[in-house]
């Protein structure tokens, strides 16, 4: 390697407190614009504001060539170091992207080492703050800028306003929302009088009926809130209309769970006495809210959970497809990142579906706790194709926080660990580390003619 090659290699902090540093070339790096020039990670977007180079004028390294690349050299995830003769090797990145994928995308909370608490906390003020007037005002909401405020993680006060306008479940256009809202919950009113209290319903519906009873008792099991009559009976509602008007796919194990953190934040929203907080440890909600509120709630989660299921239906058709080539892009990618664990599931002949089926089918909703669930859905409607493709990598991200620990485990340890993760005591930094890995990793090895079919 040349001493000017050797001269622009830079240490990068990829997250917030994080011991793990990725030594990296910067002028390839800077070829996809994610690294300034004290090599720090940022946006495309904020690359371009600092006047980084970062489309297809800006010359390649020494020995890449885009036509025919090479093999990739593999480090683990632990040690991942890569230099700008490794770099040239890897599978290129897409340095130039259209100007819609340019827009849409949205920078992580990816802060330096030394970044203090009081630094964090002012800079979550701000952010609650700039989010908070721009909800308030009655104009046309500017979408981009929303989606770059929200990947950090909302508040309460601002989650639920912000989920409707990412999913575009409400319009961007202030003046268009209460007409919006008054149609689509009559609709929802609408549904619910056709399919659920039908007094004619066929042997099959009673079978998805039968089904999703069953299921809802196991939502949330941590959580009162979820075990209280008329917040079971708002799932079952929900997910019942929502089966039949989807005859193609119908209901599906798993979605119980993807409901979930839609009821949570909308009932939140509902919610008087929210900033006394205690929610999900209610036991009733009789005094808490209204029929109408709780009505409310429930549609807003009809139509949000519809938005969802819509970005990843080949999860739920016949012999669910979209879960099968994730779990396949899921073990190759490992493969890249950190081979040595990827060999040491295939020694002790643990298969990727075998852990990492449910991971996917019910989006890390019982691996994390429930509110950083919520936290994580912050940063999925912010991100491109955010539930079908990047929650590949943040899997992949964490399967790597345990990989050490992995490697010295054998077929029945596995099995039991990767059912039941240690992260019950996780923190809300430990997600954003989680998702800053992700991010990175998205950016800088996202291969489009290998995860085009997963989007």
């Amino acid at each position: 390697m040349s001493s000017e090659s050797e001269s622009r290699r830079r240490m990068v902090s990829v997250v917030p407190g994080h011991v793990r540093r990725i030594e990296v070339d910067v002028n390839w790096i800077e070829l996809a614009g994610i690294v300034d020039g004290r090599g720090k990670i940022v946006s495309r977007e904020s690359a371009d504001d600092a006047g980084i180079a970062s489309d297809s004028t800006k010359p390649a390294p020494e020995g890449h060539d885009d036509a025919t690349p090479r093999e990739p050299v593999h480090k683990p995830v632990t040690s991942l170091a890569v230099t700008g003769e490794e770099v040239a090797d890897q599978t290129p990145v897409q340095a130039k992207e259209t100007d819609e994928q340019e827009s849409q995308r949205a920078p992580g909370r990816h802060l330096d080492a030394d970044d203090s608490g009081e630094d964090q906390a002012e800079e979550a003020s701000e952010l609650k703050s700039t989010l908070a007037g721009l909800l308030g005002e009655e104009t046309t909401i500017e979408l981009d800028q929303l989606k770059r405020l929200a990947w950090k993680g909302l508040e309460d006060e601002t989650r639920p306003m912000t989920w409707k306008l990412l999913l575009n479940y409400l319009p961007v256009n202030a003046s268009r929302r209460q007409e919006t809202l008054y149609m689509k919950r009559t609709s929802y009113r609408h549904a619910v009088d056709q399919y659920w209290k039908a007094s004619d319903w066929s042997p099959d519906e009673e079978a998805v009926f039968r089904q999703i009873s069953v299921d809802i008792p196991r939502t949330c099991p941590d959580h009162k809130l979820f075990h209280v009559k008329q917040v079971q009976e708002i799932l079952q509602r929900i997910l019942f209309v929502w089966a039949l008007k989807h005859p193609a796919s119908g209901y599906v194990q798993g979605m119980n769970d993807l409901v979930s953190p839609f009821v949570y934040v909308f009932l939140l929203e509902q919610y008087e006495a929210r900033a006394e907080g205690g929610l999900l440890s209610r036991r009733s909600v009789e005094d808490a809210f209204s029929e109408e509120q709780l009505f409310y709630a429930e549609a807003d989660s009809y139509w949000c959970l519809t938005a969802l299921l819509e970005t990843i239906q080949d999860y739920f058709t016949f012999s669910q497809p979209g879960i099968q080539k994730r779990v396949a892009y899921l073990e190759d990618f490992v493969q890249r990142v950190d081979p040595a664990l990827r060999e040491h599931l295939q020694k002790e002949n643990l298969q990727f579906l075998q852990f990492s089926f449910r991971w996917l089918n019910c989006l890390l909703m019982r691996e994390l706790p429930f509110e950083l669930m919520v936290r994580v859905w912050d940063t999925y409607m912010s991100e491109p194709d955010g539930f079908a493709v990047f929650h590949v990598y943040v899997c992949a991200a964490l399967l790597a926080r345990f990989s050490n620990e992995l490697r010295e485990m054998d077929f029945q340890e596995l099995v039991m660990f990767l059912q039941n993760l240690p992260t019950k005591d996780w923190t809300r930094n430990d997600v954003e580390m989680l998702l800053s890995q992700a991010f990175m990793w998205r950016t800088i090895f996202d291969d489009k003619r290998l995860s085009k079919d997963l989007k």
